[in-house]
């Protein structure tokens, strides 16, 4: 396995990835009333920019986690000291954050709340950190399992996971218990083929591949890891 290595392609596209996720919470966020969704009568070039861009959170968190796929696959490093970091840092901030609005806004915390800010992992308090964190606690075995298959078993199991998660849904609005945290491990294990077989992703040969993690949109995130490596 190779070691981890940082490199500006990819650091100049987690930068891409961050300013589209805050572009989608503007759009959700802010103050423009109904989490950033508007009916036909309230139309119009602002609002048209604001849905426009909603979906880009989407493909930014999909990207970063494509992205950790990409360098995880490979990596011979523990991911202990990763998990460890990062559970400290939503400590660190869940009791930052809950402290400000204690001191100079007065907001007053039940039981359920206090305990919530010192177990963020535990109480989600943050999705895509708690399923990121879960993401890599599997992420060593989900390698064992890939470099167990071979290439043609590993393709058959990203079709599936394709399939169950974004066409089977689209279709036929039925869901196969779905949630992030499959999600991720789905994105993680089709990053890992783009690393482990970068013979069927050769400059100008790429397939898109469309994903979704619920019917508001279909996005392209693949593509972007592609023109990443490629550059």
């Amino acid at each position: 396995m190779e070691r981890f290595s940082r490199q500006s392609n990819f650091e100049l596209l987690r930068i891409v990835a961050m300013f589209f996720i805050i572009l989608h919470h503007i759009s959700v966020h802010g103050n423009w009333g109904n989490g950033g969704v508007f009916f036909p009568d309230q139309l119009s070039m602002n609002t048209f920019f604001l849905q426009s861009i909603l979906p880009l959170g989407k493909i930014g968190v999909d990207t970063f986690v494509l992205i950790s796929g990409y360098f995880l696959i490979v990596s011979s490093r523990s991911t202990w000291p990763k998990l460890f970091m990062l559970w400290a840092e939503m400590l660190f901030y869940s009791f930052i954050i809950s402290a400000v609005f204690a001191l100079f806004n007065g907001v007053e915390f039940n039981t359920r709340q206090i305990f919530s800010i010192f177990t963020p992992f535990i109480s989600s308090t943050w999705w895509f950190a708690t399923t990121y964190l879960l993401m890599l606690v599997a992420s060593p075995f989900v390698n064992k399992m890939l470099y167990a298959c071979d290439e043609k078993s590993h393709l058959k199991l990203i079709v599936g996971l394709v399939f169950l998660w974004t066409i089977l849904p689209a279709v036929t609005n039925i869901h196969v218990q779905f949630n992030d945290l499959l999600w991720f491990l789905t994105l993680y294990i089709i990053a890992a083929y783009i690393r482990l077989y970068p013979k069927h992703f050769d400059r100008g040969a790429f397939t898109y591949i469309l994903t979704s993690r619920n019917q508001e949109s279909s996005i392209r995130t693949i593509e972007l890891l592609k023109l990443s490596i490629s550059a």
